[in-house]
């Protein structure tokens, strides 16, 4: 049952990182963008300054003592992504917030017999245990602990990724992952990534962005299908990355501010979202270490508007293709 309300859960927070991804971002209807990317980027292969937009600020000059207020200044919207924002958080603190399946108690209670040692052990009446009942409480811990997964660890992930379109070839991903097991089944994690782009074969990219890539946090959970086996464990991956991608001008832009001067902009970014599905195996432990491998499938969405203002019309939603190679510490 845990499971269905984790995947659940987890359907429901694509759909409003989706739906968010639909009305954010401010596209060409902004008043405040500054132009297309792609012209940005041939600007910057160029060394040139780009034009002042046509209407941003014409006739327009500040005296000394006069505050600059931006002629087109609007409200800002109700819905800035920052619901969808505290849904993923109030979803992470959900699955990394207590555990149902093992109740804390403490002991010794408050009325044990006199003269029970320091170091005693206790049975479900909190009642010093006898020896049998010390070795049965032992047998059995044992062979539950021997059953599914250990409760947590860290996971590292080294993962090269593939991009569909011609903007990126694609990143040499980076990932440090705290993961909780939740039910004998279903493990959770969270963690950072950092990845490093490599433009693809657009003329303007190649020439006018010195460097790309990414950085966030990536979400999910795994789901075994033979718990029993460790070491050789089957699973199903399922989980979201919220990111940004950002990239350096070879020549950085020089653009009207609109009170009369010039602004230099040396770099940009965008923000990325990426569901994913995919299966994984473990193939060998040594103690607390593990060694697996795991192929997942995204679908890589960038917002309409650069951080800077201009149109995002270079980087797509994409489809993205990952290998991880992971290594995992049980504690």
């Amino acid at each position: 049952m845990k499971s269905q309300h984790l995947i659940l859960a987890l359907v429901m927070m694509v759909m409003a990182v989706v739906s968010g991804c639909a009305t954010g971002g401010g596209g060409s209807g902004n008043k405040n963008s500054r132009g297309t990317l792609t012209a940005a980027t041939s600007e910057a292969a160029q060394g040139q300054p780009a034009e002042e937009p046509k209407g941003r600020g014409e006739g327009r000059t500040r005296t000394k003592n006069e505050v600059y207020e931006t002629p087109y200044a609007e409200e800002p919207d109700d819905d800035d992504g920052g619901g969808v924002l505290d849904a993923v958080g109030g979803f992470v603190w959900g699955l990394f917030s207590g555990d149902d399946d093992e109740p804390e108690y403490t002991y010794p209670p408050a009325n044990q017999p006199p003269d029970t040692p320091a170091n005693a052990d206790y049975n479900e009446f909190g009642l010093p245990a006898d020896e049998n009942e010390t070795q049965e409480k032992t047998t059995r811990a044992k062979g539950e602990k021997s059953q599914g997964p250990q409760p947590k660890s860290m996971i590292f992930w080294y993962s090269p990724s593939w991009l569909a379109g011609d903007a990126i070839q694609g990143f040499s991903n980076f990932s440090l992952l705290y993961s909780v097991n939740k039910s004998r089944k279903v493990r959770v994690h969270v963690g950072p990534y950092y990845g490093v782009g490599s433009i693809g074969n657009q003329g303007n990219l190649r020439a006018g962005l010195e460097s790309i890539a990414e950085w966030g946090v990536d979400t999910g959970l795994r789901m075994y299908l033979n718990p029993e086996n460790q070491g050789r464990e089957l699973y199903g991956l399922a989980g979201l990355r919220l990111g940004f991608m950002d990239w350096v001008y070879t020549n950085p832009l020089e653009l009207p501010n609109g009170a009369g001067g010039m602004e230099t902009i040396p770099d940009d970014g965008v923000g990325v979202f990426t569901p994913y599905l995919g299966l994984g195996t473990s193939f060998l432990k040594a103690g607390k270490f593990q060694v697996g491998v795991s192929f997942t499938l995204g679908l890589r969405m960038t917002l309409e508007e650069t951080f800077k203002g201009f149109q995002n019309d270079v980087f797509p939603t994409v489809g993205e293709y990952r290998l991880n190679m992971e290594a995992s510490y049980f504690f």
